[in-house]
């Protein structure tokens, strides 16, 4: 395995980091595999980053045949979370599809997977990697920037929906409420999405996760909910 940090810049200049951890190949065996891609975004509650959601993860999925890459997005100790997290994960995104293939990733199956507050990051980063005039003002060009798949594990949903506690503590992550209410930017274009939570979780009302799974069931789209009644957030 390659362990790779790197430091990069969305196109308006925030900076921010990854952590990479690429499978090697079987030289012996001129192994031809290219292996899918995720993106993993650690839960943090927009304060701090979650440790046990980012090497852990990463890790157990390198183990399974994935190329997995930690996204380090920002927090609010660097101001509003949002729209900079945004064009964080779409740099990310960015940055797996150009040089993924170079450790043997395959560039059309990245997974963006995001846990709790780190879920509501990724669910955004492919809602508007859909949006042609937001991509254009943020710098990203017209072409639609999304992934194959998204894995939501015990997500914050909507901002209003029960976590942050309060709507001046959601003000704070994003002054716009543009950016607040995921499941509203939800269309036949946003990836297939597997969903997990818990009914026992004191942290993230699972009332955002049935948010999200009913607009999906609605619309007809492809989508797996899983709700169990055991564990909180963080029991992955």
């Amino acid at each position: 395995m390659k362990y790779e940090q790197v430091s990069l810049a969305t196109p308006h200049g925030f900076a921010f980091k990854l952590t990479c951890y690429w499978k090697t190949q079987l030289k012996e065996d001129a192994d031809p595999r290219q292996w899918p891609i995720i993106l993993i975004f650690p839960g943090s509650g927009f304060v701090q980053m979650t440790e046990r959601e980012a090497e852990p993860i990463a890790l157990a999925f390198s183990a399974q045949g994935y190329q997995t890459v930690v996204v380090d997005y920002n927090l609010l100790d660097r101001g509003p979370i949002y729209p900079n997290a945004i064009d964080v994960g779409l740099t990310a995104l960015q940055y797996a599809q150009d040089q993924g293939p170079k450790h043997y990733g395959d560039a059309h199956k990245i997974i963006l997977m995001g846990f709790s507050a780190g879920a509501h990051v990724a669910a955004l980063t492919n809602a508007f990697g859909k949006d042609e005039s937001y991509l254009q003002e943020h710098g990203f060009g017209s072409e639609s920037l999304t992934s194959a798949l998204q894995v939501l594990g015990y997500p914050v949903i909507d901002l209003a929906a029960g976590f942050p506690a309060t709507r001046d503590e959601a003000v704070k992550i994003s002054p716009n409420e543009r950016y607040w209410a995921t499941q509203k930017l939800v269309t036949a274009a946003t990836p297939p999405t597997f969903i997990w939570n818990t009914c026992a979780d004191a942290v993230v009302p699972p009332y955002n996760s049935l948010l999200y799974g009913q607009l999906w069931l609605s619309m007809v789209l492809t989508t797996r909910f899983i709700l169990s009644r055991m564990a909180n957030t963080g029991y992955v």
